[in-house]
């Protein structure tokens, strides 16, 4: 049984102003996956690289794991987290086994978009909603202090995504698995 959550109250809210880059050496890749955020979120600017290096002034960051052979998101997460730690980290990659999916959520990471299935990911694409529309709203926000307020509401994105997680089996040949329902087989 697949559920597709959204979240009705960010459904065709702007995302104008807000920037993802992706990071992926493989440029056919990248492009397909621009093209699907694309239609997801219009308003967003979204810039592709093929190195594997942390660059500053993005919102999102999709990381790929595979960068030439060499297995290198969780040292490549690390180095975003150094250059824009509130921004919402995308481990994107079909390569990713479970010790490594595991290490990245430990050390950041806000959701896993898989590249094998695009258009099966909706966990990861309403997680990046919602990231948005809080940095819109916090950025439409001239008053008080802003930097408490995005904190605030990252930690209530990052305890609403481990929720789901909770409910979420992890398997080496599959990757991210839809969640199940208690007592559904």
């Amino acid at each position: 049984m697949k559920t597709k959550h959204t979240f009705s109250a960010v459904k065709g809210e702007s995302h104008a102003g807000a920037r993802m880059l992706i990071l992926d050496d493989d440029p056919i890749v990248s492009a397909v996956v621009k093209h699907h955020l694309r239609l997801e979120f219009p308003e967003v600017a979204i810039d592709t690289c093929a190195e594997a290096e942390a660059r500053p002034g993005y919102d999102v960051y999709f990381l790929d794991n595979d960068f030439g052979g060499r297995q290198m998101a969780v040292g490549l997460l690390a180095e975003v987290r150094n250059v824009a730690p509130h921004a919402l980290i995308v481990a994107l990659s079909n390569t990713l086994d479970v010790d490594v999916m595991s290490r990245m959520m430990n050390g950041g990471c806000n959701a896993i978009y898989n590249k094998r299935d695009l258009s099966a990911s909706s966990e990861a694409r309403d997680v990046i909603s919602t990231y948005l529309s809080i940095v819109s709203m916090q950025r439409s926000r001239a008053e008080g202090n802003s930097v408490s307020n995005v904190m605030s509401s990252m930690r209530q994105l990052i305890d609403s995504w481990n929720r789901r997680l909770s409910n979420v089996t992890l398997t080496a040949d599959q990757g991210l698995a839809e969640p199940q329902l208690p007592g559904a087989k």
